[in-house]
């Protein structure tokens, strides 16, 4: 008897750029998405409410996040909760770079740095992976997750440290909890180039347009992690311009560095009394 059930992703910032893009690029799938975003799209307008719906989700909130994917959980129904698309980020906000190396104007103080991309861009992917694992185990399907890192996770960024720094982050994550993710579940990050976005859009019409990696080159890659012939975990991709490249850990310098990332986690467990 052919399956009638459908695929369910949830999308997190999902209404404009790259994950706009990939909302509208599932749908065309027959795919039904759970869009969540701080700001709604016309989306909702244009689709039906069985094939999309809108969640108001700042994914920097624990409370935001817990009910995005339990509303996801009961909008699926009896159909496949198969795809996480942990996307949404924030780049440095503009005079936050003098803050970070202590220039202040004669007689201001010292401000507390803006650390909220680090909030957006690596604990709210986190919490996004670490919920989604949960219901996909409670619904017992197989599921696939992507999160967004950047060209910025792979490569220094002097122009946004802090953004720079959850991107990197975002690519240690990747490659350390996926080995611990359940069976049929899989964890991948993809690093795109320069994408329209509304980070990048100050910066439209000033990089020349050989610089910007095109939407259809990310969709593109996204299907590449959705392909029934990909199993890979654990992987980063990057993606620049019409390049699409896996990038691996840089490589041990000697044998005792390969022991401590690789088989040391049994020690730790030990020494914790969690063994």
């Amino acid at each position: 008897m052919e399956d009638m059930t459908r695929n369910v992703a949830v999308i997190t910032g999902a209404s404009s750029g790259i994950g706009l893009a990939l909302t509208k690029h599932l749908l065309a799938k027959r795919w039904r998405v759970v869009q969540a975003d701080i700001i709604q799209s016309d989306l909702q307008i244009e689709h039906g409410a069985g094939d999309l719906l809108f969640v108001k989700t700042d994914v920097s909130s624990w409370d935001d996040q817990a009910n995005l994917f339990k509303t996801a959980h009961e909008w699926a129904g009896q159909d496949k909760l198969s795809f996480l698309a942990a996307n949404a980020g924030v780049a440095d906000t503009p005079g936050s770079l003098d803050m970070l190396v202590g220039k202040v104007s004669p007689g201001e103080s010292l401000q507390k740095p803006d650390t909220t991309p680090l909030f957006v861009n690596l604990v709210g992917v986190m919490q996004s992976v670490q919920l989604f694992v949960h219901y996909a185990q409670l619904r017992g399907n197989e599921a696939r997750i992507v999160v967004t890192s950047s060209g910025a996770g792979l490569y220094p960024m002097p122009s946004h440290p802090v953004y720079c720094a959850s991107k990197h982050g975002v690519i240690g994550y990747t490659r350390s909890i996926a080995p611990n993710l359940p069976p049929g579940i899989t964890l991948n990050c993809i690093c795109p180039g320069f994408v329209i976005s509304n980070i990048t859009a100050p910066l439209v019409g000033v990089i020349p347009k050989k610089y910007v990696t095109p939407m259809d080159a990310m969709m593109a890659a996204y299907d590449e992690f959705l392909s029934n012939e990909q199993n890979h975990t654990g992987r980063v991709m990057e993606v620049s311009v019409l390049h699409r490249h896996w990038r691996e850990p840089v490589p041990f310098l000697d044998e005792e560095q390969r022991w401590l990332s690789e088989d040391s986690g049994e020690f730790f467990l030990k020494a914790f009394g969690l063994a």
